[in-house]
């Protein structure tokens, strides 16, 4: 718990609940980084789970959520529950649905032209985590609104919008499993230009 408790903080608000656990919102000391801390609940099987896919994918795509740190601990009180794991993750600024309920466009064309342009830019984002993973023979098996997040790291050069608020991540990789080569050549997934 000490080094845990030493290097973060953890802050209001309770950002999720699912099946394993909560995600609390936190701040790194050393350098004030927010971050987002899933805290398991049921213990260390499904900790060591998430840690071992979300290593496995770190590297080779931008739309992966961003692993900073693991630890053991006991956090009373946080999130309602005791917890014996947590994973710190990169925090995201929220769902792609609550960027367009922010943005405040006047009418409801303004509305429906910005989810265009946003929409087409979510999907390029969710089809490039996705054929990373496949690009690794790993199958998310979660895929959904609330497994997607905006993170405020600016947009690489190459897909630069000035309307994006960022970039689209995949997160939760607790139900992820290897898929065979040969199932992944049957579902002809192919790179995401």
């Amino acid at each position: 718990m000490e080094s845990f408790t030493a290097e973060y903080d953890i802050l209001p608000p309770l950002l999720g609940r699912g099946t394993n656990g909560s995600v609390v919102a936190g701040r790194r000391r050393k350098d004030g980084m927010e971050v987002a801390i899933k805290i398991f609940e049921k213990g260390m099987e499904e900790m060591v789970t998430e840690l071992h896919w979300l290593l496995r994918v770190q590297e080779g795509s931008d739309h992966i959520i961003k692993l900073v740190s693991s630890h053991t601990c006991h956090l009373p009180d946080v999130a309602g529950a005791v917890a014996s794991a947590v994973i710190v993750l990169e925090r995201a600024t929220g769902t792609l649905r609550d960027v367009l309920e922010r943005n405040g466009a006047v009418t409801p064309l303004d509305r429906i032209a910005l989810a265009h342009v946003r929409a087409d830019r979510a999907v390029v984002h969710i089809l490039k985590s996705i054929a990373c993973l496949h690009g690794k023979k790993i199958a998310h098996r979660d895929v959904k609104p609330f497994n997607l997040l905006w993170t405020r790291r600016p947009v690489p050069l190459d897909e630069e919008d000035k309307s994006s608020p960022g970039i689209l991540m995949l997160s939760d990789f607790g139900f992820a499993s290897t898929v065979s080569a040969a199932k992944l050549d049957n579902a002809e997934v192919q790179k995401v230009a």
